[in-house]
């Protein structure tokens, strides 16, 4: 245990020592900025900072930018939120959907799981039933019954221009027979009304056909009423059944996993693959004089996304219309503080990874939302500080200010 101890405490110190070794050009800056301090000041202290902890966060939110608009009515720290669901997965179908008036909208929860609901669409099975019919001779007045999504049919027989309708309720669709009309040709007659008047079509030939509603969705089932008829939905014609779904929009804001289904129906089974925050947050941090946004302060930039996940400004304030992109990338953050009297100003602080060309503190080294947030590092306060790896992995970051130096394995 001792000589692994040993050991690796040579490799991490060989290693520092490479890392300290900055590039000459900062140390040079240094050497001036520190004499510079001692010629105004006569302070010869070395700066006593530390850099506390660093981590690697892969597959972190690296950037928040602007895709279109910075809305208005926004307040300064108004939350951005995250949390949507990434994709939607069709499992089966139940039964006694509609087609939600042509449009096939899933329908979800809106119990406040999400701030944004997601959106979807969804189609459903159409029905079709067969029926068989007798000779003509018999049916006076008598009728059968079938529904479309929407309507209620009842079709009836005026047999030789002398029956009454039966009125059993719903839409008549009248058929009128001879006498001596067989079972096929009382079929070809009934059929033939069914296609003008009754939001359905045929097809077969013979005594025995097949009817096919115009409209998807759930429908009542065909009854012989009193026709005498055989009649039935045959296994696979049912209405109603959902056939596939669609996810167009993942909402936003999401704090769970939330309900799907379609319109009316039940037993459906719909699988929901969510984007989650992985610690993310981050909020409004300017707004222009409309309460546009015009910057975003992350607070923690999260890891671990398994693809790029929806964003937005919350509306409690009112704010609408900013949209906002995520961009995923390795992002190491380490938390510095200051332990000693002076202040230290940002830009007197370097940093390198894994012994690199070395790079200074300052705003333009990072992005928008990134640390520092102003000028100097004051005694005794920490700051955390983000930075864009574009992917890469560093093991090692080592700082130095004015002679101080600190290092911290990254995690």
């Amino acid at each position: 245990m001792g000589a692994s101890v040993g050991i690796g405490a040579l490799i991490v110190g060989t290693s520092l020592l490479t890392i300290f070794a900055l590039a000459s050009a900062a140390i040079d800056l240094q050497v001036d900025e520190a004499l510079e301090r001692i010629e105004e000041t006569g302070d010869n202290s070395v700066p006593s900072f530390a850099v506390n902890d660093a981590s690697n966060d892969v597959n972190a939110v690296a950037e928040v930018t602007f895709a279109s608009g910075t809305g208005s009515g926004y307040a300064v720290d108004d939350i951005i939120s995250t949390g949507s669901v990434a994709s939607l997965s069709f499992v089966s179908g139940g039964a006694d959907y509609s087609d939600n008036a042509g449009t096939g909208n899933l329908v979800w929860d809106t119990g406040g799981v999400c701030s944004t609901d997601p959106t979807g669409t969804y189609t459903v099975s159409t029905e079709a039933f067969e029926f068989t019919a007798l000779a003509a001779t018999g049916l006076d007045g008598k009728y059968f019954t079938y529904s479309s999504p929407s309507t209620n049919y009842y079709v009836w027989f005026d047999v030789d221009d002398n029956d009454a309708d039966p009125n059993p309720g719903g839409t008549g669709i009248e058929v009128d027979l001879s006498s001596g009309q067989s079972d096929s040709s009382t079929a070809t007659s009934i059929a033939n009304e069914i296609d003008d008047l009754g939001s359905a079509v045929d097809s077969g030939a013979g005594a025995t056909r097949t009817i096919t509603l115009d409209s998807a969705g759930a429908a009542t089932d065909v009854a012989s009423g009193t026709s005498g008829f055989t009649v039935s939905v045959p296994l696979g014609s049912e209405g109603g059944d959902m056939l596939s779904a669609t996810l167009t929009s993942g909402g936003n804001g999401c704090t769970g996993t939330p309900t799907v289904d379609g319109d009316g129906g039940t037993g459906s089974s719909l699988t929901l693959v969510m984007h989650s925050s992985f610690g993310f947050s981050a909020k409004v941090k300017t707004i222009d004089g409309s309460g546009g946004i015009t910057a975003v302060e992350m607070v923690s930039a999260g890891q671990g996304h398994t693809s790029t996940p929806n964003i937005f400004a919350a509306t409690g304030s009112g704010g609408s219309g900013a949209s906002l992109t995520a961009v995923i990338d390795n992002v190491l953050t380490w938390n510095m503080t200051n332990n000693g009297q002076e202040t230290l100003e940002f830009t007197h602080i370097w940093f390198a990874l894994d012994g690199a060309e070395p790079k200074q503190l300052s705003a333009s080294t990072y992005t928008i939302w990134d640390f520092p947030k102003h000028d100097y590092l004051f005694p005794g306060e920490t700051v955390m500080v983000s930075y864009d790896l574009n992917s890469a992995t560093p093991s090692v970051i080592a700082a130095s200010c004015m002679g101080g130096q600190s290092s911290r394995a990254v995690t």
